[in-house]
């Protein structure tokens, strides 16, 4: 497992990992290796954990986490209201469309801090809004949907 800087693209500590089972404990041993102060730190669904939510704040960073399938109720209550209000056209959303490879790729991204509705919300240090990315693809006739939720500080 690595921590990069992604804009300067430097490697800034590795911790090896067996397996994925791991991953959740090695996260926080990762991130104390760090100086979080002022960084924004983006996780996987691995990262969807309260502790490290909770390290993440308390390390002066902010944080942007995926929700996926992992927490099937909770990503099935967060889906579920983000969906309708993006569909009802109560999200601002923003539209990209990529044309490359014989594929036509169409992503809608959407934000809300609206978070009185979340059950539990007040255990996730620092969560101030959630969002979702869906990326449509198109290729020969076949179409595929991608649907992600994050948490975001």
């Amino acid at each position: 497992m690595s921590a990069f800087a992604s804009q300067a693209r430097w490697v800034l500590a590795q911790l090896p990992v067996a397996d994925k089972a791991n991953e959740i404990t090695a996260i926080p041993q990762l991130l104390a290796l760090l100086d979080l102060s002022g960084a924004k730190i983006t996780i996987d669904a691995a990262g969807w954990q309260k502790k490290i939510a909770g390290q993440i704040i308390e390390g002066g960073a902010d944080y942007v986490l995926a929700l996926k399938e992992n927490h099937p109720q909770l990503y099935e209550d967060v889906s579920l209201w983000l969906s309708s209000e993006f569909d009802a056209g109560h999200l601002q959303t923003l539209e990209t469309v990529e044309k490359d490879h014989g594929r036509i790729e169409t992503r809608r991204y959407a934000l809300s801090d609206q978070l009185d509705w979340l059950e539990g919300r007040q255990e996730w240090a620092g969560l101030s809004a959630l969002g979702l990315v869906e990326s449509r693809r198109e290729r020969g006739g076949i179409r595929s949907a991608i649907f992600c939720v994050q948490a975001l500080t």
